[in-house]
């Protein structure tokens, strides 16, 4: 039995770059100048200064915590965006119309990476990073991209559990 897995995580350089400009921006600042010497009024600061704070855990979670985790089996296919996921979605080949792995365009066709896809639409998407990514297509017409990192080695993997749902790129 071959099993896919594979884990990607938000560990772009460009990610550490923003954590580190937006950190420096108000804490060098505060450090240099020190909490008495300030021009903004006591709570403009402390609000600015909580705001970075936000912005800097905010991305520290991302790359430490947040990952997208995916599995096929001969079962089906299991994705898991740590984080926000609690435990895994777990999708049945029998559920499935269509499997294919293809080029895709995050930013115009998803608005960027992550969890992607309004409460009340029917495609959605999950990817971390990159541009190449599973594709599902239900038999109630709803669908799902996974992001992977490993186009070549899915594609092999799909065609072994269930040729009759793959189908070309589009």
């Amino acid at each position: 039995m071959r099993v896919f897995s594979e884990v990607q995580r938000f560990n772009q350089w460009w990610f550490y770059l923003i954590i580190f400009s937006v950190a420096a921006s108000v804490y060098i600042p505060l450090f240099l100048f020190g909490t008495e010497e300030r021009s903004l009024p006591t709570e403009a600061f402390w609000i600015t200064v909580g705001s970075v704070l936000f912005v800097t855990v905010l991305f520290l979670w991302m790359v430490f915590v947040l990952r997208l985790k995916t599995t096929i089996n001969e079962q089906g296919i299991q994705y898991q965006f740590k984080g926000f996921h609690r435990a895994p979605k777990e999708i049945d080949w029998r559920d499935l119309d269509q499997a294919y792995v293809r080029t895709y365009r995050p930013l115009s066709e998803y608005g960027g990476w992550g969890i992607r896809g309004s409460l009340g639409t029917s495609n959605k998407a999950y990817n971390v990073r990159g541009n190449k990514g599973l594709q599902l297509v239900f038999k109630n017409g709803n669908r799902i991209l996974i992001g992977t990192q490993q186009p070549e080695i899915l594609k092999k993997v799909l065609t072994t559990y269930h040729s009759k749902i793959v189908s070309h790129e589009h």
